[in-house]
């Protein structure tokens, strides 16, 4: 039931957004003037508040506004360093906090708004609907995961978003998507190869350079004696 009421009120967050939609330029340049003022030392102290106290986020007033706390903290912290001139006189307090994760909210908003429904909302009725199919579950999936997978759900995603433009591809350069996969793969198990090589002479360089001076070694003690 939980899980439900997420999703219909980040439906209806979306549906006010589309509403009142802003360019993203104009969300950020909001933003940097609320940063402009705050010590350098009092917004990485709020950021990491947001990652280490992640067990209380249900209960935490610090994650009201906040819909991806990790994510969205890193970003705050990106845009702060962007400000060119910052004056750092005052700390981050309730108040301009909460009117920052709004705004930081509002920019996620816009992003799936402008991916997943452009034309407003409206379906074009031709070809663009199916890549907006194909663009907004790649935005969703690298946007929420994407440091997360692995090697075969690359693949997996490659093919599922790259496979309805196959004729395009191969017509413009020469081959399919799986067949690039393939060669990709190939390239990779040829460099681990090399590399396997490679080392396997460097020890074995190693181990005769280290017998030849051990023998060495033999030797002059022996002549000592």
């Amino acid at each position: 039931m939980e899980i439900i009421q997420s999703y219909q009120r980040y439906y209806q967050e979306i549906n006010s957004t589309k509403e009142n939609l802003r360019p993203i330029e104009e969300i950020i340049d909001d933003i940097k003037e609320l940063l402009t003022p705050v010590k350098e030392e009092s917004l990485l102290l709020h950021a990491m508040r947001l990652i280490n106290e992640l067990s209380d986020r249900k209960t935490s007033s610090l994650y009201t506004h906040i819909s991806s706390p990790m994510r969205q903290s890193l970003y705050l912290i990106d845009v702060f360093y962007s400000i060119e001139r910052r004056t750092e006189k005052l700390d981050m307090d309730d108040k301009r906090w909460n009117n920052i994760a709004i705004l930081l909210n509002e920019i996620e908003m816009t992003y799936f708004v402008n991916i997943g429904f452009p034309n407003g909302s409206d379906l074009y009725h031709d070809k663009r609907d199916q890549k907006v199919h194909i663009s907004l579950a790649t935005f969703v999936s690298f946007f929420n995961n994407a440091v997360l997978r692995y090697e075969e759900q690359t693949q997996d995603r490659i093919i599922r978003y790259f496979k309805p433009y196959d004729d395009y591809i191969q017509s413009n350069y020469g081959f399919k998507i799986e067949e690039a996969l393939i060669f990709c793969e190939y390239l990779r198990k040829q460099t681990i190869k090399s590399f396997s090589i490679l080392l396997y002479k460097e020890l074995s360089l190693c181990k005769r350079i280290n017998g030849m001076y051990n023998c060495q070694m033999r030797k002059e003690d022996l002549t000592l004696h």
